[in-house]
């Protein structure tokens, strides 16, 4: 697969992802299975990685914004591409079932912000690091 092309769809995974989980949050208040404050707990457990991993890719966007016909396309790792495609969705369902497992399962709820934290911090870290090798700026344009 093409960089350009796997670049995308994470970016746009990440995006509709997150706005699932955002809208699953709130509606699990809605039907009053969460308070006003766990929900808010939730919010910021979700929210700062998401701002960082969302900021590094805008800025990606935003440094090749003009189309280069004469650009080589970088074919990816197979075995990059593959984890990239696992990871991503188990992290994003793991949390989602978590949000919701806390709606069924009212004994729960109030253990669900940390359990957010431990997914979070477990697989946020392993997120970061395809992101963040997905799409870092170039060593060589890091200079100019």
């Amino acid at each position: 697969m093409k960089e350009s092309k796997l670049k995308r769809r994470v970016f746009n995974f990440f995006l509709i992802a997150k706005l699932i989980t955002v809208l699953a949050i709130f509606l699990g208040w809605q039907l009053r299975g969460y308070t006003m404050t766990q929900m808010l707990e939730m919010f910021t457990m979700i929210l700062p990685l998401f701002t960082v991993y969302l900021s590094v890719m805008l800025k990606e966007i935003a440094r090749n914004k003009y189309v280069n016909t004469e650009k080589e396309e970088k074919e990816l790792n197979p075995i990059f591409v593959r984890s990239v495609s696992f990871v991503l969705p188990i992290y994003v369902m793991a949390i989602i079932g978590v949000i919701f497992g806390g709606v069924v399962l009212p004994e729960y709820k109030e253990h669900i912000p940390a359990i957010i934290g431990v997914i979070e911090s477990g697989f946020g870290g392993y997120v970061g690091v395809l992101v963040f090798s997905l799409f870092k700026e170039p060593e060589d344009k890091k200079d100019k």
